[in-house]
Order: structure tokens, then sequence, then C-alpha cells
């Protein structure tokens, strides 16, 4: 997140939060020089690749801390994440269809809960607008793991590109300003 911004222009801020997947990022925005918040609650979306298409069951009870649940169908793969239950979990590897989860499950399951593949990527993002110019603090909370991210930011009344354009308008109206006003005299700035 850290970075410039433009005074009233939409930016975006990301967290990337690997291995946590379906969680709900909320962004508050700090002023440091008032000490309050300007902004709260802003809603951040996970990035969602598209997959393909695959739904089992499980086949037995697992209760919450184990890692390794059996499925009634094969077709999953390392690395791609699945919903199993409320949560999502990367799977860790497979054999056969037995699946091992990167942690363990947040939950108690039943045979016969769903276990569908999903796309969520672990990335968040957000697009906001701060009206002030200043320092802030950007905090990143999520109220299903409890993960929180605060880094700082720069906001200013406009970009570098836009500031040196006008510097050189500046300079170029005046140049013109003064080669006309001269009579038979010709002043380069």
């Amino acid at each position: 997140m850290r970075g410039l911004f433009i005074k009233n222009k939409s930016e975006k801020v990301t967290v990337a939060a690997y291995n946590f997947y379906g969680a709900q990022f909320k962004i508050n925005i700090f002023n440091q020089e008032v000490n309050e918040y300007i902004q709260t609650d802003i809603e951040m979306q996970e990035g969602v690749e598209p997959v393909e298409d695959f739904s089992s069951k499980t086949s037995e009870d697992r209760t919450k801390g184990q890692e390794v649940i059996s499925i009634n169908d094969e077709g999953l793969n390392p690395n791609e994440r699945v919903q199993v239950g409320n949560f999502i979990y990367r799977v860790a590897s497979v054999d056969g269809t037995n699946i091992t989860l990167h942690k363990g499950l947040r939950e108690d399951i039943l045979a016969d809960t769903d276990v569908i593949r999903v796309g969520n990527m672990g990335a968040y993002s957000a697009d906001i607008t701060v009206d002030q110019v200043g320092p802030f603090l950007i905090q990143a909370k999520d109220t299903i793991f409890g993960l929180l991210h605060t880094d700082s930011i720069s906001v200013a009344q406009q970009s570098v590109q836009e500031m040196l354009k006008d510097i050189n308008t500046s300079v170029e109206e005046t140049e013109e300003l003064l080669t006309t006003t001269k009579r038979g005299w010709k002043v380069l700035v």
C-alpha cells in the first residue's frame, strides 16, 4: 500500500494475505496530523481467478484441526483452493481421494459436506479517494482471521507530472510575454 497518492483521485490499495482465502478486509484511513479517522469500513474485494468447475462431498466426518479430508471423487491438484464447509483452504497434497489441506480445519465437518474448487487468490484490493493532503495511515482489518495490515501513504495536491507541466506552462507563458513585449529584443529564458 505504501506510496504517493493524489488528492481526489481514485487510487487502488492492495493487501496480499497468502494462505488466508475468503478473508473480509475493511480499510480505515487515519489522518496522522489531526489524530482522527477520515474514512472507515471501506470493503476490500478478493481477487478470484476463473477455475474449472469441480465439486464433491466429504466421505467422512472430520473434527476441527485435522488436515486430511476424504472426498468421494478424484480431480483436485496441489495448490488449488477448495471451499470445505464455511472456509477456504489450499490443497497441499493429493493422494487419490485423500486431500491434505494447508491448514487444519477451522470447524468440524460432517460426511457429505460440499467440497468446491474456488479461485480465491488471497489478494485483496479496494479503490479509495482521499480528499485531504498529508500523511495518512491505512489499516486493513480482517474480521474472519483477525489479520491486520497497516501502512503509510502520503497524499499530494497533484502528481509530479502535473507539477512539471505547470512549471513548463509558466515558463512558456513568461517567455512568450517577454518576447512579445520587448521591441527589438528577444529575451530567452
